[in-house]
């Protein structure tokens, strides 16, 4: 089966033909959205309710993957910078020095501080891949006030993915390829996940939830569930399901 997912960037979800692994379609139906889906980009959201999984592991790797190909990646960052790098998944591309020289990192401190930035890019260093870490994060230090309630929160995730669509759009129209990728991690808290899990499909057309060693799809057809484990500092593919 020949599905584009982004899980392609993270996990070795293609066997040796490069037919993808997973048993059904991971994405909605295009235009099924508030964000157009134009074909021109593939876009989706990892979420996680956890404070300690692999998350850091998944940014990378979908930095790595199209960095290895020869595309410009850029990873915006919501946290603190790593002290080293987390551990990498077998079978997908490492993090060597020349592939990393092709990954720039940005830390906005606002989304406004994040919008000036896709103002002012210059064109000849539009990314072709853009990895968000944190939108959490990046929300909670632009937000004014004490008045930080649940429907305020999605109300900026909502603007928020709506800049990333907008400047990913622009990247794919000025590159040789005509596309981009995007790729959006966040963390809730159970009030958040809560009030925004029914409405993320409106903003990306793709959406996974991330456990301790399970990632689990929430726009497929069926419920979709990959499964994997950390072993000597590297993390490996265990299995791929479907109900």
């Amino acid at each position: 089966m020949s599905l584009n997912t982004i899980l392609d960037l993270v996990l070795p979800v293609r066997d040796e033909n490069s037919r993808c692994k997973l048993p059904c379609p991971a994405q909605t139906v295009p235009g099924g959205g508030l964000i157009p889906q134009t074909g021109q980009l593939l876009s989706g959201l990892i979420y996680t309710q956890e404070q300690s999984c692999s998350c850091d592991s998944l940014v990378l790797q979908a930095a790595v993957s199209p960095a290895s190909q020869g595309q410009k990646v850029l990873v915006v960052v919501g946290g603190e910078r790593w002290a080293r790098l987390p551990p990498s998944w077998h079978l997908m591309p490492a993090a060597d020095p020349g592939v990393m020289e092709r990954i720039s990192f940005l830390y906005p401190n606002s989304m406004r501080e994040l919008v000036q930035f896709t103002n002012e890019a210059p064109a000849d260093s539009l990314p072709d891949t853009v990895i968000v870490a944190g939108m959490e994060e990046i929300i909670e230090k632009s937000e004014i006030g004490d008045n930080k309630c649940d429907r305020k929160f999605g109300q900026s995730f909502a603007k928020f993915a709506a800049i990333l669509h907008d400047f990913s759009l622009h990247c794919a129209e000025r590159n040789d390829q005509n596309y981009s990728k995007l790729v959006a991690f966040v963390r809730f808290n159970p009030r958040q996940e809560k009030f925004l899990s029914t409405k993320l499909k409106f903003w990306f057309p793709e959406v996974w939830e991330l456990f301790h060693s399970t990632i689990v799809c929430k726009t497929s057809p069926r419920e979709m569930t990959v499964k994997f484990f950390l072993k000597d500092d590297q993390y490996y593919l265990e299995s791929v399901t479907a109900k």
